[in-house]
């Protein structure tokens, strides 16, 4: 099965993600029964390699322009280096959402890198829960209007990341653009390696 139409599943933060190849589409205005806010996200390759990824969102990715229930999963795509691409997502069920609010891509939850043919990433990074941490001890659900490099992402093992904050250790952070607060940026900074032994399907 070619991994550009083939269906993948993926766990999901909240629910399970059914992983749909997925078409990105201008701005429309939906009625407030299907969407209660949305926002653009693009996935930028600053990194000197070409590569292969998937983004997993708690938003949807919009499919069609005739409202086609979306997926929480962007569909496999691919970027050359300094290519970028751009989604359209509607954020459902959230009495906070508002239009344009890029706050909202702090409901990031995975991505996967994959090789030239492999239908099954070989490095993922996940995560399960957003929390707010600041100076103190405790760290918070998040959604409040805090500094972004305070928002802390959880992983499987418990392991707290800043997304927004770059690593080098790690090939992408989070930006939210400060000029369109209607755009959210995810930055590939490098394309992990490929393990000993690892090849795609």
């Amino acid at each position: 099965m070619n991994r550009k139409t083939g269906t993948l599943i993926a766990g999901g933060v909240m629910a399970g993600c059914f992983l749909l190849a997925a078409c990105s589409y201008g701005p429309v205005d939906l009625p407030p029964a299907q969407s209660v806010g949305y926002y653009r996200l693009e996935v930028l390759n600053a990194a000197d390699d070409s590569v292969s990824v998937q983004v997993v969102m708690w938003a949807r990715f919009r499919r069609t322009a005739d409202g086609e229930e979306g997926r929480h999963a962007s569909g496999i795509f691919d970027l050359a280096a300094d290519e970028k691409k751009t989604f359209f997502l509607d954020v459902k069920n959230d009495l906070r959402a508002t239009p344009d609010d890029n706050r909202q891509m702090r409901g990031f939850s995975e991505i996967q890198f994959y090789d030239e043919t492999g239908d099954e990433p070989y490095e993922s990074y996940r995560y399960e829960m957003v929390l707010y941490c600041g100076s103190g001890a405790f760290c918070l659900l998040v959604y409040v209007d805090v500094a972004d490099e305070e928002v802390a992402y959880v992983r499987a093992d418990g392991l707290r990341e800043r997304l927004f904050v770059k690593d080098p250790d790690r090939p992408f952070y989070l930006e939210r653009d400060r000029e369109d607060w209607g755009l959210g940026r995810v930055v590939i900074t490098f394309v992990p390696p490929l393990r000993r032994g690892e090849q795609g399907g």
